[in-house]
């Protein structure tokens, strides 16, 4: 190898050295702003990776990864089918399954994470937070057999991994399996604390009649809100849907969420126009619903989100065929939200059982 070769290779690897640094500093400055949008600094990073090696991977997956954050879906699909092409692999595979989910390519979506978890990751934690999203498609639709057995070869593999173990409670709860939903989220919380266990344990205690258990696991909720924003981790959406979901604090909801109003990304769209509504400023809710069904997201939660935000609008129409989506889709969406949505669809003249089909997945 020559002086000028060599110059060369160590100044691309200098300056990879560098992007990689940049995009780990953005990161870490991204959760400690706790909620704050930083995601267009490693996507910077990721860009100069890019041009640096126009071959990297993971460079186009981090640009996709940023640009899926920000709901610029179409431009995250580019990268992501980039990636794929250089590097066929779970992960690969996996970022475009989720793109294809989020914006309403259902069946195809499920085939790419299947194909994900046949290539197999560097590691059994990798390809059982694979099982554990793939299993989450599968409970949106409904099908909680296959949901569960797609997490059985997860739960022996990585019994310890929090993806898969909420996934486990999410769908033993919508079996009615109560009891065994409890174990998996405790188990969750042996792992780590998280809201999204202590929510559901509230959850299943609250559907249960428990109310007075319930409401110790929802000051619990509040207590680790507190310390993560003590420790200056942001948790602001996840916060802010909890109290929307739970009638809890409305004013403090709106303004957690409020800093994403412009969002674009959808799942963000649909927690702020949740707490809209729940908040009643019902304008701000019917334009926040939009955005969040826009790209054909077929979530049932947005679902039955849109089709509350129509009742109260007035176009019961509407209402009636949003609520059939999300009960159709998933009968048992949630363990509070699917029963109140079947209660609204009886009070508008239609039974979810006789309800009209759900707008066609586009499959």
């Amino acid at each position: 190898m020559n002086a000028t070769n060599r110059r060369s290779m160590l100044w691309r690897t200098v300056a990879m050295a560098a992007a990689i640094g940049l995009a780990l500093a953005a990161v870490f400055i991204t959760g400690q702003r706790g909620g704050e949008r930083a995601a267009n600094s490693p996507k910077t990073a990721a860009q100069i990776l890019a041009g640096i090696d126009p071959a990297d991977a993971t460079a186009y997956g981090l640009i996709g990864d940023a640009e899926m954050e920000q709901g610029d879906y179409d431009q995250a699909r580019e990268h992501y089918k980039k990636m794929i092409a250089l590097r066929p692999d779970l992960s690969s595979y996996s970022r475009g399954g989720q793109l294809l989910w989020l914006t309403g390519h259902r069946s195809e979506a499920i085939r790419l994470l299947e194909k994900a978890i046949r290539t197999g990751g560097a590691d059994a934690e990798t390809t059982a937070r694979c099982r554990a999203t793939l299993a989450m498609m599968l409970f949106d639709d409904g099908a909680f057999v296959p949901a569960w057995q797609t997490l059985q070869p997860a739960l022996a593999a990585a019994p310890r991994s929090l993806p898969v173990l909420l996934a486990a409670g999410r769908v033993t709860s919508a079996r009615h399996d109560y009891g065994a939903a409890a174990q998996f989220y405790q188990r969750a919380l042996a792992v780590a604390p998280n809201i999204a266990a202590f929510a559901a344990l509230g959850d299943l205690r609250t559907v249960q009649g428990e109310k007075a258990e319930a409401e110790k696991y929802y000051q619990q909720v509040e207590a680790l809100h507190a310390a993560n924003l003590a420790a200056g981790q942001g948790d602001h959406l996840e916060m802010a849907r909890f109290y929307a979901d739970h009638d809890r604090h409305l004013a403090e909801a709106v303004r957690l969420a409020e800093p994403n109003k412009l969002t674009r990304n959808v799942r963000e769209a649909d927690t702020l126009a949740w707490v809209y509504f729940k908040h009643g400023d019902q304008a701000r809710a019917e334009e926040a619903i939009k955005r969040a069904l826009s790209h054909g997201n077929l979530d049932p939660t947005t679902q039955f989100h849109a089709g509350m935000i129509a009742a109260k609008k007035g176009d019961l129409s509407a209402a009636r065929r949003y609520l059939a989506a999300a009960l159709n889709f998933n009968p048992e969406f949630s363990l509070l939200e699917a029963p109140i949505a079947r209660t609204m669809l009886q009070k508008l003249g239609r039974g979810a059982g006789s309800a009209s089909a759900p707008p066609a997945p586009r499959r």
